[in-house]
């Protein structure tokens, strides 16, 4: 199965719509979302600089069909990207730090990827008799019996353990818990 590299998501991701999922989705603060739009803005100075070059390059060297991944950024590239991001925001970050901040943002705009495909979908109820056996076949064999009594505190671990093996969990456990989910 291909996954989508962080690059790549953070390459195809418009500010706006940063702003947008940052907000409404992940519900942070304006202070956070402006720094991750430097950041974003940042990144695509570089990163798409030098892939556009690099595109150009293959062409002049005759290969009519590219097809590559976005892969991480070079240090030179970090280097400079973070550069941008210090000057921009007025702060003093290191490069590894730039890296976390990059790849924890496009860890954010993954799970708003997943949570929109889910919702594409038409949604099951998680107490269904179909989901009921799925959990049991995924849950520990101490949360068993607590399931067919349907224990409230034992849906709540059973989710909890899914939401540890299975990232497009993580929103029907926060759902589960009252947290507001942006729509």
């Amino acid at each position: 199965m291909y996954l989508v590299s962080d690059w790549a998501i953070l390459n195809d991701t418009k500010s706006q719509q940063l702003q947008r999922i940052l907000a409404e989705f992940h519900h942070l603060t304006e202070s956070e979302i402006h720094l991750a739009c430097i950041l974003l803005e940042s990144y695509h100075t570089v990163y798409r600089r030098d892939r556009l070059e690099q595109r150009r390059n293959q062409l002049k060297s005759g290969q009519t069909r590219i097809q590559e991944r976005c892969l991480p950024p070079t240090p030179t590239q970090l280097d400079e990207i973070t550069k941008r991001v210090n000057f921009k925001a007025t702060l003093r970050l290191r490069t590894e730090e730039v890296l976390t901040h990059l790849q924890a943002l496009a860890k954010r705009l993954r799970q708003y990827c997943i949570y929109v495909r889910a919702s594409l979908r038409k949604p099951e109820s998680l107490n269904g008799q179909k989901n009921r056996s799925n959990f049991a076949r995924i849950q520990p064999p101490e949360f068993r019996n607590n399931w067919d009594n349907q224990d409230k505190s034992a849906e709540l671990l059973v989710l909890h353990h899914a939401e540890m093996q299975c990232p497009e969990c993580e929103l029907t456990y926060t759902q589960k818990n009252g947290r507001r989910c942006g729509r």
